[in-house]
Protein backbone atom coordinates (compact mmCIF):
# COMPACT_ATOMS: atom_id res chain seq x y z
CA UNK A 1 0.00 0.00 0.00
CA UNK A 2 2.97 2.48 1.27
CA UNK A 3 4.45 1.81 -2.53
CA UNK A 4 1.51 2.38 -4.66
CA UNK A 5 1.07 5.77 -2.50
CA UNK A 6 4.96 6.37 -3.40
CA UNK A 7 4.41 5.45 -7.02
CA UNK A 8 1.14 7.58 -7.15
CA UNK A 9 3.22 11.06 -5.80
CA UNK A 10 6.36 9.94 -8.19
CA UNK A 11 3.48 10.09 -11.23
CA UNK A 12 2.42 13.63 -9.46
CA UNK A 13 6.18 15.32 -9.46
CA UNK A 14 6.67 13.61 -12.63
CA UNK A 15 3.65 16.01 -14.23
CA UNK A 16 4.79 19.11 -12.20
CA UNK A 17 8.38 18.37 -13.71
CA UNK A 18 6.85 18.39 -17.38
CA UNK A 19 4.63 21.70 -16.73
CA UNK A 20 7.76 23.25 -15.03
CA UNK A 21 9.93 22.39 -18.39
CA UNK A 22 7.19 23.67 -20.58
CA UNK A 23 6.94 26.82 -18.85
CA UNK A 24 10.59 27.34 -19.30
CA UNK A 25 10.65 26.03 -23.11
CA UNK A 26 7.50 28.56 -23.66
CA UNK A 27 9.07 31.63 -22.49
CA UNK A 28 12.35 30.94 -24.39
CA UNK A 29 10.44 30.12 -27.61
CA UNK A 30 8.78 33.43 -27.36
CA UNK A 31 12.11 35.52 -26.61
CA UNK A 32 13.43 33.15 -29.78
CA UNK A 33 10.39 34.40 -32.04
CA UNK A 34 10.45 38.14 -31.44
CA UNK A 35 14.34 37.77 -31.80
CA UNK A 36 13.36 36.83 -35.31
CA UNK A 37 10.35 39.16 -35.63
CA UNK A 38 13.15 41.46 -34.81
CA UNK A 39 15.86 40.18 -37.58
CA UNK A 40 12.88 40.19 -40.03
CA UNK A 41 12.41 44.28 -38.63
CA UNK A 42 16.53 45.42 -39.19
CA UNK A 43 15.98 43.62 -42.51
CA UNK A 44 13.21 45.24 -43.64
CA UNK A 45 15.08 48.52 -43.02
CA UNK A 46 17.86 48.15 -44.79
CA UNK A 47 15.62 48.16 -47.51
CA UNK A 48 15.77 52.38 -46.93
CA UNK A 49 19.79 52.33 -46.36
CA UNK A 50 19.78 50.73 -49.70
CA UNK A 51 17.70 53.28 -51.43
CA UNK A 52 20.01 55.95 -49.07
CA UNK A 53 22.93 54.44 -50.55
CA UNK A 54 22.04 54.96 -54.45
CA UNK A 55 20.57 57.69 -53.87
CA UNK A 56 24.18 59.00 -53.13
CA UNK A 57 24.95 57.61 -56.16
CA UNK A 58 22.80 59.14 -58.08
CA UNK A 59 23.60 63.17 -56.84
CA UNK A 60 27.00 64.99 -57.07
CA UNK A 61 28.99 66.24 -53.72
CA UNK A 62 26.30 69.45 -53.39
CA UNK A 63 23.21 66.93 -53.97
CA UNK A 64 22.18 67.80 -57.47
CA UNK A 65 20.51 64.87 -59.27
CA UNK A 66 22.38 63.67 -62.06
CA UNK A 67 20.68 63.60 -65.51
CA UNK A 68 18.69 61.36 -66.63
CA UNK A 69 17.89 60.51 -62.84
CA UNK A 70 15.35 62.99 -62.24
CA UNK A 71 12.59 60.06 -61.75
CA UNK A 72 14.42 58.22 -59.67
CA UNK A 73 15.96 60.53 -57.44
CA UNK A 74 12.46 62.01 -56.85
CA UNK A 75 10.98 58.49 -55.95
CA UNK A 76 13.53 57.76 -53.55
CA UNK A 77 13.40 60.94 -51.77
CA UNK A 78 9.16 60.30 -51.59
CA UNK A 79 10.07 56.86 -50.05
CA UNK A 80 12.41 57.69 -47.78
CA UNK A 81 10.53 60.91 -46.61
CA UNK A 82 7.24 58.84 -46.04
CA UNK A 83 8.92 55.96 -44.27
CA UNK A 84 11.20 57.39 -42.01
CA UNK A 85 9.63 60.63 -41.04
CA UNK A 86 13.25 62.41 -42.40
CA UNK A 87 12.49 65.87 -43.49
CA UNK A 88 14.14 65.32 -47.02
CA UNK A 89 12.84 67.06 -50.13
CA UNK A 90 13.78 67.69 -54.24
CA UNK A 91 13.33 71.04 -55.19
CA UNK A 92 14.50 71.86 -58.95
CA UNK A 93 16.43 68.62 -59.09
CA UNK A 94 18.46 69.65 -55.82
CA UNK A 95 17.98 67.65 -52.47
CA UNK A 96 17.90 70.47 -49.62
CA UNK A 97 20.40 70.65 -46.85
CA UNK A 98 21.88 67.52 -48.75
CA UNK A 99 25.11 67.96 -47.16
CA UNK A 100 23.55 68.06 -43.65
CA UNK A 101 21.41 64.96 -44.68
CA UNK A 102 23.96 62.04 -43.97
CA UNK A 103 23.50 62.53 -40.56
CA UNK A 104 20.16 62.96 -40.11
CA UNK A 105 19.69 59.74 -41.74
CA UNK A 106 22.04 57.74 -39.85
CA UNK A 107 20.51 59.32 -36.68
CA UNK A 108 17.41 58.19 -37.61
CA UNK A 109 18.31 54.66 -38.85
CA UNK A 110 20.06 54.10 -35.80
CA UNK A 111 16.90 55.75 -33.33
CA UNK A 112 14.70 53.16 -35.41
CA UNK A 113 16.55 50.13 -35.01
CA UNK A 114 16.84 51.38 -31.07
CA UNK A 115 12.94 51.54 -30.85
CA UNK A 116 12.38 47.96 -32.55
CA UNK A 117 14.75 46.37 -30.43
CA UNK A 118 13.71 47.34 -27.19
CA UNK A 119 9.83 46.91 -28.57
CA UNK A 120 10.78 43.11 -29.16
CA UNK A 121 12.20 43.18 -25.47
CA UNK A 122 8.91 44.47 -24.06
CA UNK A 123 6.95 41.30 -23.52
CA UNK A 124 9.74 39.02 -22.01
CA UNK A 125 10.93 42.19 -19.48
CA UNK A 126 7.50 42.29 -18.31
CA UNK A 127 6.95 38.65 -18.10
CA UNK A 128 10.58 38.10 -16.34
CA UNK A 129 9.38 41.00 -14.16
CA UNK A 130 6.74 39.23 -13.05
CA UNK A 131 7.27 35.57 -12.37
CA UNK A 132 10.75 36.34 -11.25
CA UNK A 133 10.46 36.06 -7.33
CA UNK A 134 7.99 32.93 -8.05
CA UNK A 135 10.51 31.60 -9.78
CA UNK A 136 13.52 31.56 -7.41
CA UNK A 137 10.76 30.51 -4.82
CA UNK A 138 10.63 27.80 -6.68
CA UNK A 139 14.12 26.73 -7.07
CA UNK A 140 14.25 26.95 -3.29
CA UNK A 141 11.30 24.85 -2.76
CA UNK A 142 12.38 22.34 -5.06
CA UNK A 143 16.00 22.32 -3.42
CA UNK A 144 14.02 21.76 0.19
CA UNK A 145 11.96 18.52 -1.39
CA UNK A 146 15.49 17.51 -2.47
CA UNK A 147 16.99 17.77 0.82
CA UNK A 148 13.90 16.07 2.69
CA UNK A 149 13.94 13.42 0.17
CA UNK A 150 17.47 12.77 0.91
CA UNK A 151 17.18 12.48 5.03
CA UNK A 152 14.26 10.00 3.72
CA UNK A 153 16.34 7.86 1.41
CA UNK A 154 18.86 7.43 4.26
CA UNK A 155 16.76 6.83 6.60
CA UNK A 156 15.26 4.15 4.69
CA UNK A 157 18.19 2.44 3.82
CA UNK A 158 18.86 2.02 7.43
CA UNK A 159 15.60 0.52 7.74
CA UNK A 160 16.80 -1.73 5.05
CA UNK A 161 20.19 -3.02 6.44
CA UNK A 162 18.08 -3.61 9.78
CA UNK A 163 15.55 -5.56 8.44
CA UNK A 164 18.00 -7.83 6.58
CA UNK A 165 18.85 -9.28 10.29
CA UNK A 166 15.44 -8.42 11.88
CA UNK A 167 12.96 -8.91 9.55
CA UNK A 168 14.03 -10.10 5.76
CA UNK A 169 10.30 -9.90 4.37
CA UNK A 170 10.53 -6.33 4.27
CA UNK A 171 13.57 -5.63 2.10
CA UNK A 172 11.47 -5.85 -1.31
CA UNK A 173 9.25 -3.40 0.07
CA UNK A 174 11.49 -1.34 1.23
CA UNK A 175 13.58 -1.69 -1.80
CA UNK A 176 11.11 -0.69 -4.03
CA UNK A 177 10.73 2.62 -1.71
CA UNK A 178 13.73 3.58 -1.77
CA UNK A 179 13.86 3.65 -5.66
CA UNK A 180 10.43 5.65 -5.69
CA UNK A 181 12.66 8.18 -3.45
CA UNK A 182 14.97 8.19 -6.03
CA UNK A 183 13.04 8.67 -8.88
CA UNK A 184 11.54 11.41 -6.52
CA UNK A 185 14.59 12.84 -6.08
CA UNK A 186 15.78 13.18 -9.53
CA UNK A 187 12.46 14.50 -10.42
CA UNK A 188 12.74 17.49 -7.82
CA UNK A 189 16.39 17.85 -9.42
CA UNK A 190 15.15 18.85 -12.86
CA UNK A 191 12.68 21.05 -11.50
CA UNK A 192 15.54 22.58 -9.24
CA UNK A 193 17.70 23.43 -11.98
CA UNK A 194 14.97 24.20 -14.61
CA UNK A 195 13.56 27.16 -12.23
CA UNK A 196 17.19 28.36 -11.55
CA UNK A 197 18.13 28.49 -15.22
CA UNK A 198 14.99 30.11 -15.62
CA UNK A 199 15.18 32.50 -13.07
CA UNK A 200 18.89 33.91 -14.74
CA UNK A 201 17.02 34.22 -17.76
CA UNK A 202 14.68 36.38 -16.35
CA UNK A 203 17.46 38.74 -14.85
CA UNK A 204 19.39 38.37 -17.74
CA UNK A 205 16.04 40.00 -19.80
CA UNK A 206 15.56 42.23 -16.97
CA UNK A 207 19.03 43.63 -16.80
CA UNK A 208 18.93 43.91 -21.09
CA UNK A 209 15.79 45.73 -21.50
CA UNK A 210 16.90 47.99 -18.68
CA UNK A 211 20.29 48.73 -19.46
CA UNK A 212 18.79 49.25 -23.28
CA UNK A 213 15.90 51.39 -22.36
CA UNK A 214 18.48 53.99 -20.22
CA UNK A 215 20.98 53.61 -23.45
CA UNK A 216 18.11 55.24 -25.55
CA UNK A 217 17.14 57.17 -23.18
CA UNK A 218 20.74 58.90 -23.76
CA UNK A 219 20.52 58.49 -27.39
CA UNK A 220 23.65 55.91 -27.38
CA UNK A 221 21.93 53.34 -29.81
CA UNK A 222 24.74 52.03 -31.21
CA UNK A 223 24.93 50.59 -28.26
CA UNK A 224 22.12 49.15 -27.73
CA UNK A 225 22.38 45.06 -27.24
CA UNK A 226 19.97 42.41 -29.36
CA UNK A 227 20.62 39.57 -27.95
CA UNK A 228 21.32 38.04 -24.43
CA UNK A 229 24.40 36.85 -25.38
CA UNK A 230 25.74 40.92 -26.05
CA UNK A 231 24.54 41.35 -22.96
CA UNK A 232 26.15 37.85 -20.97
CA UNK A 233 29.26 39.25 -22.98
CA UNK A 234 29.04 42.70 -21.41
CA UNK A 235 28.32 41.49 -18.13
CA UNK A 236 30.89 39.04 -18.38
CA UNK A 237 33.94 41.69 -19.42
CA UNK A 238 32.61 44.48 -17.53
CA UNK A 239 31.92 46.43 -20.87
CA UNK A 240 35.85 45.84 -21.54
CA UNK A 241 36.43 43.44 -24.12
CA UNK A 242 39.88 43.41 -24.95
CA UNK A 243 41.51 40.14 -25.86
CA UNK A 244 43.85 39.95 -22.46
CA UNK A 245 40.67 40.59 -20.47
CA UNK A 246 38.52 37.79 -22.26
CA UNK A 247 41.46 35.16 -21.58
CA UNK A 248 41.70 35.78 -18.02
CA UNK A 249 37.81 35.48 -17.86
CA UNK A 250 37.74 32.38 -19.11
CA UNK A 251 40.26 31.27 -17.13
CA UNK A 252 38.53 32.47 -13.87
CA UNK A 253 35.34 30.18 -15.54
CA UNK A 254 37.29 27.16 -16.18
CA UNK A 255 38.49 27.17 -12.63
CA UNK A 256 34.72 27.72 -10.89
CA UNK A 257 33.56 25.08 -13.45
CA UNK A 258 36.18 22.51 -12.46
CA UNK A 259 35.88 23.55 -8.94
CA UNK A 260 31.87 23.16 -8.83
CA UNK A 261 32.56 19.71 -11.15
CA UNK A 262 34.68 18.28 -8.17
CA UNK A 263 31.97 19.23 -5.63
CA UNK A 264 29.49 17.17 -7.66
CA UNK A 265 31.12 14.63 -7.81
CA UNK A 266 32.81 14.46 -3.96
CA UNK A 267 29.06 14.92 -2.60
CA UNK A 268 27.73 12.59 -4.85
CA UNK A 269 24.80 14.68 -5.55
CA UNK A 270 22.70 16.99 -8.50
CA UNK A 271 22.57 20.08 -6.23
CA UNK A 272 25.76 21.39 -8.28
CA UNK A 273 24.13 20.85 -11.78
CA UNK A 274 22.17 24.50 -12.42
CA UNK A 275 25.33 26.48 -11.36
CA UNK A 276 27.67 23.77 -13.46
CA UNK A 277 25.47 24.84 -16.67
CA UNK A 278 25.47 28.57 -15.96
CA UNK A 279 29.04 28.76 -15.81
CA UNK A 280 28.86 26.32 -19.02
CA UNK A 281 27.15 28.63 -20.41
CA UNK A 282 28.79 31.53 -19.03
CA UNK A 283 32.28 30.18 -20.64
CA UNK A 284 30.35 29.55 -23.95
CA UNK A 285 29.79 33.18 -24.34
CA UNK A 286 33.14 34.74 -23.41
CA UNK A 287 34.84 32.05 -25.85
CA UNK A 288 32.43 33.78 -28.03
CA UNK A 289 33.79 37.09 -27.57
CA UNK A 290 37.21 35.87 -27.35
CA UNK A 291 36.62 34.71 -31.44
CA UNK A 292 34.58 37.68 -32.44
CA UNK A 293 37.35 39.97 -30.78
CA UNK A 294 40.04 38.19 -32.97
CA UNK A 295 38.35 38.60 -36.23
CA UNK A 296 37.59 42.11 -35.06
CA UNK A 297 41.09 42.90 -35.26
CA UNK A 298 42.31 40.50 -37.75
CA UNK A 299 39.67 42.30 -40.54
CA UNK A 300 41.06 45.59 -38.53
CA UNK A 301 44.82 45.20 -39.27
CA UNK A 302 43.38 43.62 -43.15
CA UNK A 303 42.18 47.23 -43.51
Amino acid sequence: ESVKKMEEETAKIKEQTEAVNETAQAFRDNVAAKQEALNQSLEELSYYENLYNELQTIVDANGKVKESYESRADFIVTTLSEALGIEISLVDNQIANYNELTETFDKVMEKKKAMLTLESQEEAYTEAIKNRTAEMEAANEAQLKMNQLEEEYNKKRQELLESLINSPWNIDALQKELEEIQKQYAEYAEQYNTHSELYEDYLNTIGMYEENYQLMHEERYSEMMATEEEYLVRQATNGKASIENIQELISQAEENLNYLKELKEQNNTDMYNAEIEAQEKQLEVLQSALETQKNTIANGNQG
